[in-house]
């Protein structure tokens, strides 16, 4: 096997000053070397202290003796894993060896200041042996992280070349018997694959690790069910689909274990609009903090300027953003772009400096601002509709492929296809305007995995219907096997879907998605009565469905919201929220549902409802109102929220807080931060 990178990277030619020059802590990658390093640094640092605050000899004895007894116990264990380990056994024979060597001039060091601790020479002896031990102790360790990265490489090489194995079975026996032999092995790997994960420094690497191990499990549960599809219908392409996939799969994932194991660090993927609109207007903003002296830069910034309100615009006419969000869009864009164009006039006036300028510069910066806040909120449309049910189409497809029906799973793959489009554009939208690099970084990965396992899903259904001739000649068994393969596509699909909307709704503020999601629900509220008015039961099925659907999915927006900052909240502050989803949830929303649908059911047999049901339903609708409107204000009055950044042109500013308005004095022509 291969020598380790990480075993290359601690090199022993080199001698021991060159050692204390390098940087120790880069070389520490886990926790646990850390861990173990932190008991002797402060038996060292202590046996110092007690020397400069003139301790008894006997005290600073005791504490030499223990740092003998720590070093002691590292030669040991080191010795131990050297038998244990014959890859790195010269080199850590050598680790110890060291340690022993500057174990016993610390140990001469230390009690030679023992007998003299007032010294300044033996003090600087004991400092500089103290180092000199931490430095080959530290050596020590990390070749015994070492061992486990061998172990962890060894275990991937084993895997790695089984797989390709698979791929060659020619029967359903042979499958079994080679999954026997992997299965150990599998496992194996993801033990280790799990410490190493936990007991990386490295964020990364460790999420990494993370995602291939998540990876493995996933496909190893669809493994056995696509290779046996494939085997029973060798000619069918789409089966042959899904087993490609997922063996590819799990071989990339093995080699994302292997990479981070052996400290390779995978270079950044450019990702296709990821914060790039967000990152435009910040850019904007700050090019506009330096005077626009030449053409060119004015230009320049024109040209800036002018990719952000077309990317607003863009927004603006999307069918999914509302109205009202629409019109304030297209305001805040004329606005900043008047504004712009009244700086430029100053600017060729030979005015690019003066304090009109700065002035204009300032409006801007809050109409870019406020422009984007518009943008998020459009953003919060898009999320709203699109994912307010993202499982309904992926079931349509999968009753279809049961039914054995072409043309209606045809009619369902190009639903299904259509709305899986819609949410990747959602996710280039949400990355685009999200300031969250993290966000937008995890966003990105789970809609990587989304949009593969989107194709295979598709392939699955039509191999139930493609296996369909067989099962009336029969065969049974092999619809049973294509149906059981097109649950374990559909269970993964799912569960990538949940985790790309909560991906989705970490890229976006939860006190916008309560506003944009309240007005949406009042509109479908408005629906309801204008249904029950024309005494349509179609239509007040679908609003009534679609209220109950929004409100579900922000009753777990916000429980979500309050989770990830419960560290922020105090329990009080949690409880008054937990009351309200409450009362929305068990009160209001079951009081809504209940009126519906006996409306909804007296129509549906022809009867006319009485003014009494009418009646119930408009109060029902109101109750629903105000408790969605107690639930933003409660939210926004008990969850701490990050910091505002305003500039302050003038003396005076008034915000508005819960529908709240404070008035706040400040100095005019700064900068204030508040948290809210």
């Amino acid at each position: 096997m291969a020598r380790s990178k990480v075993a290359d990277f601690v090199d022993y030619s080199g001698d021991e000053d060159e050692w204390q020059e390098k940087n120790i802590r880069g070389l520490v990658r886990t926790k646990s070397v850390e861990d173990t390093l932190a008991p002797l640094i402060v038996q060292v640092t202590t046996l110092v202290q007690h020397g400069a605050r003139r301790e008894r000899t006997h005290k600073v004895t005791r504490l030499a003796q223990a740092v003998d007894k720590a070093v002691e116990q590292f030669i040991e264990e080191g010795k131990k894993i050297a038998q244990e380990n014959i890859t790195i056994q010269n080199e850590m024979l050598k680790a110890c060896h060291n340690v022993a060597s500057a174990g016993g001039v610390m140990h001469d060091a230390a009690f030679s200041f023992a007998s003299d601790p007032q010294s300044t020479e033996c003090r600087a002896a004991m400092v500089q042996a103290s180092r000199s031990l931490l430095v080959t102790i530290t050596r020590l360790l990390i070749i015994a992280d070492v061992a486990d990265v061998h172990r962890l490489l060894s275990a991937t090489s084993r895997v790695q070349s089984r797989l390709p194995g698979l791929s060659e079975v020619g029967s359903v026996g042979e499958l079994v018997e080679k999954l026997k032999v992997v299965g150990p092995d599998i496992a194996n790997l993801l033990h280790l694959a799990e410490h190493r994960q936990r007991d990386l420094k490295n964020r990364r690497c460790s999420e990494e690790l993370a995602s291939a191990r998540a990876t493995i499990v996933k496909t190893s549960k669809m493994l056995l069910t696509s290779t046996k599809v494939y085997l029973e219908h060798p000619n069918v392409a789409t089966a042959q689909l899904n087993r490609k996939f997922v063996l590819d799969q799990m071989c990339e994932a093995v080699a994302v274990i292997s990479r981070v194991a052996d400290g390779e660090q995978q270079p950044d993927e450019p990702q296709a609009d990821g914060g790039q609109l967000a990152d435009d207007i910040e850019t904007f903003a700050t090019m506009l903090e330096e005077p626009l002296s030449s053409q060119q830069l004015q230009h320049t910034a024109r040209q800036r300027m002018e990719v952000i309100v077309s990317a607003a615009a863009t927004l603006a006419s999307s069918e999914y953003t509302r109205d009202p969000q629409q019109d304030q869009i297209t305001t805040e864009c004329n606005a900043v772009r008047v504004q712009f164009n009244k700086l430029l006039q100053l600017c060729s006036s030979g005015q690019a400096g003066s304090q009109a300028a700065t002035e204009k510069v300032h409006l801007i910066q809050r109409g870019l601002k406020q422009l984007k806040k518009e943008m998020c909120k459009g953003v919060c449309d898009h999320v709203s509709d699109i994912f307010l049910d993202v499982t309904s189409p992926a079931v349509m497809l999968v009753d279809a492929a049961e039914k054995g029906d072409s043309a209606m799973l045809e009619q369902a793959v190009e639903f299904f296809t259509n709305h899986t489009e819609q949410m990747n554009k959602v996710v280039q939208l949400c990355s685009s305007t999200s300031s969250d690099k993290e966000a937008t970084k995890l966003l990105h990965s789970v809609s990587k995995q989304f949009h593969s396992l989107t194709p295979q899903l598709v392939n699955a259904a039509k191999t139930v219907v493609a296996t369909r001739g067989s099962h009336r000649k029969g065969g049974k068994k092999a619809v049973t096997t294509a149906q059981t393969n097109l649950m374990m596509f559909r269970d993964a699909w799912q569960e990538t879907a949940a985790l790309l909307t909560d991906a989705i709704d970490n890229t976006t503020s939860m006190h916008e998605f309560l506003a944009v999601s309240e007005f949406h629900v009042k509109e479908d509220m408005a629906g309801c009565l204008e249904a029950v008015r024309l005494r349509d039961h179609q239509m007040l099925d679908q609003h009534a469905n679609l209220v109950r659907g929004r409100c579900m999915r922000l009753l777990r927006v916000v429980q979500c919201g309050m989770v990830d900052r419960s560290h922020r909240c105090t329990a009080e502050q949690l409880e008054n929220v937990n009351v309200v989803v409450m009362e929305l949830r068990n009160k209001a929303l079951a009081n809504f549902s209940m009126a519906t649908d006996g409306v909804y059911n007296k129509l549906m047999r022809l009867h006319d409802p009485s003014q009494a049901d009418f009646q119930a339903v408009e109060a029902s609708v109101l109750n629903m109102r105000d408790a969605i409107i107690d639930l933003r204000r409660t939210v926004a009055a008990n969850v701490v929220c990050p910091s505002v950044c305003v500039f302050v042109a003038m003396s005076r500013a008034v915000v508005c807080i819960a529908d709240t308005e404070v008035t706040l004095n400040f100095f005019p022509g700064r900068w204030f931060t508040w948290w809210l």
